[in-house]
């Protein structure tokens, strides 16, 4: 499978990728650990204007093509690092193996990931993203908690670009 999209988080001229694959297992395996504080998470990965137009609020002085930054809540941004912190990679720590194995390879994770779609749907994951394992999804939760971290330390949100 070749790389196809990523999100691209920056902020003070920092920028970390994630690509769909590894943030679709991210979001999935986070999801079956607590759905809500992983939906909270996932919105904190969206920017403000995708964020509005995901929960049918208003728009204006937002544009899609020209405003990146990101769904800014502090509060929930602490919740996502806790949650990131305390339950994500303790969790991903004592799996046994990679999480594309764990869900039975890339065609049956899609089919598990489409199974209940809910707010991942918005991703719009196919069957040709590329697919990290196991501790390139450490590594995508780590950056992404410093992320949320360090967007809080200087209370500037960071901005999301998908390419």
């Amino acid at each position: 499978m070749g790389r196809t999209r990523g999100i691209y988080f920056e902020i003070d001229d920092q920028e970390n990728v994630i690509d769909f694959g590894t943030y679709a297992l991210m979001m999935y395996y986070a999801k079956q650990i607590n759905a809500n504080k992983a939906k909270q998470m996932f919105n904190a990965t969206l920017s403000e204007w995708k964020y509005r137009v995901e929960y049918n609020l208003p728009t204006e002085n937002l544009d899609g093509l020209e405003d990146f930054e990101a769904h800014f809540v502090p509060s929930e941004l602490q919740e996502a690092i806790s949650f990131i912190a305390n339950d994500v990679i303790p969790a991903l720590n004592n799996e046994p193996r990679g999480l594309i194995e764990k869900y039975g390879g890339p065609d049956n994770f899609l089919k598990l990931y489409y199974t209940s779609p809910d707010y991942l749907a918005a991703l719009g994951l196919n069957n040709n993203e590329f697919y990290d394992e196991l501790y390139g999804v450490k590594v995508a939760f780590k950056q992404l908690h410093d992320l949320f971290e360090y967007s809080l330390s200087i209370n500037t949100p960071y901005e999301i670009f998908i390419r």
